[in-house]
C-alpha cells in the first residue's frame, strides 16, 4: 500500500470515527482484520482503498446501530414458561444533561458545516440529510438531485470540509 493510500484511509477512519464517536485507529484496524479474516469479500474490480473505506463506514454504522437498538427484556413468570408475561424496560439512556450537550454538539457541527456553504442550498440539504442519518440513494431521492448532481455535491462537500478541516476535528 502506498503512503498516499495509507493517508487516505486514515482520513476516512477519522471522519467515520468522529461521526460515530469511536477511535480512528481501532476502526481502521477492525476493517483490516475483517478483510484478512475473510469476513468481508473484496470484488476484483474494486480498489482496495475504496473497499476498506466502505468497510469502515459499514463497521462504524453497525456499531452505532448496536448502541441505538439495545433493549432490555426480562421474562417474568415460572421458569420454562415460554408464554408468560414479559416486561420490556426502556433502554438505558443518557441523562438530560448528556442529551442536551449532545444536541448542542451536533447543532454546532451542523452550523459550522452550513457556514461553509452559505449560498449552496443543495450542499446544505445533503448535509442536513447526512446529519439526520440518511445516506445513498435514499438521501439522493430526498434532495431531488440527479445522480450526477448528487455525486458532484457530495464531492464538493468533502473537498470543502477537507480544505477547512485538514486534520479532521483536531485543531
Amino acid at each position: 500500500m502506498t503512503r498516499a493510500q495509507s493517508i487516505r484511509l486514515r482520513r476516512v477512519a477519522e471522519k467515520y470515527a468522529w461521526l460515530y464517536r469511536d477511535d480512528p485507529e481501532a476502526l481502521l484496524q477492525e476493517a483490516f482484520c475483517r478483510a484478512l479474516a475473510g469476513e468481508r469479500h473484496k470484488p476484483d474490480h474494486v480498489d482496495i482503498v475504496r473497499f476498506l473505506a466502505e468497510a469502515m463506514r459499514s463497521i462504524a454504522n453497525g456499531e452505532a446501530q448496536k448502541q441505538e437498538n439495545q433493549a432490555t427484556i426480562i421474562p417474568i413468570g415460572a421458569p420454562g414458561d415460554l408464554n408468560g408475561p414479559v416486561i420490556e424496560l426502556p433502554e438505558p439512556s443518557d441523562g438530560v444533561e448528556d442529551r442536551i450537550m449532545t444536541a448542542e454538539h451536533d447543532e454546532g457541527i451542523r452550523q459550522a458545516l452550513f457556514a461553509l456553504f452559505p449560498d449552496d442550498p443543495n450542499a446544505r440539504d445533503v448535509i442536513d440529510g447526512i446529519m439526520a442519518g440518511y445516506d445513498g440513494e435514499e438521501l439522493r431521492a430526498l434532495t431531488d438531485l440527479s445522480p450526477t448532481q448528487y455525486a458532484s455535491t457530495r464531492r464538493r462537500i468533502r473537498r470543502t470540509i477537507d480544505r477547512h478541516y485538514p486534520n479532521g476535528r483536531k485543531p
